[in-house]
């Protein structure tokens, strides 16, 4: 890749890794939320509905908008479980800034070219936070008896 294949600019000096793997340099990648693919987490199976054996696997964005002056900027960024909230000065009742520090279990889908059917996978669940302002709860299912 020799140039940013969003804004078309050649990187200063070369880039890195990260960048090859998005097909974009680092600013192209903010604005539009992309990050690296990371490693296929769905076993390698056929697809439980149709026996398809083809998926396409996708790191499902969230898209928004903020008021930047007179116009609306777009923002964009991969798709967690919950974000972790961080206050930045001092919130007071009708009008304080929150920003998200950091998000927590990655999304990631597989789509079967044979029939349609999403599954949906997770990564680092065990390291998702707990707690009712992260809208996360641990829900745990008593067992009933042998399975056959």
């Amino acid at each position: 890749m020799d140039k940013c294949t969003v804004c078309h600019e050649t990187p200063n000096p070369s880039f890195t890794p990260e960048e090859l793997r998005m097909q974009a340099c680092r600013a192209c990648a903010k604005k539009l939320g992309l990050i690296p693919i990371p490693p296929a987490r769905r076993p390698p199976k056929p697809c439980a509905r149709c026996d398809g054996r083809r998926f396409l696997h996708a790191i499902p964005r969230e898209h928004s908008t903020v008021r930047a002056w007179q116009d609306n900027e777009q923002l964009s960024a991969p798709m967690f479980v919950t974000y972790q909230p961080m206050a930045t000065g001092v919130v007071m009742r009708r009008a304080g800034e929150l920003e998200i520090e950091s998000g927590h279990g990655l999304l990631e889908m597989y789509i079967c070219y044979g029939c349609g059917a999403v599954e949906w996978y997770c990564s680092g669940v065990a390291q998702i936070p707990v707690h009712p302002l992260l809208m996360t709860e641990v829900v745990e299912y008593p067992g009933e008896g042998p399975y056959r």
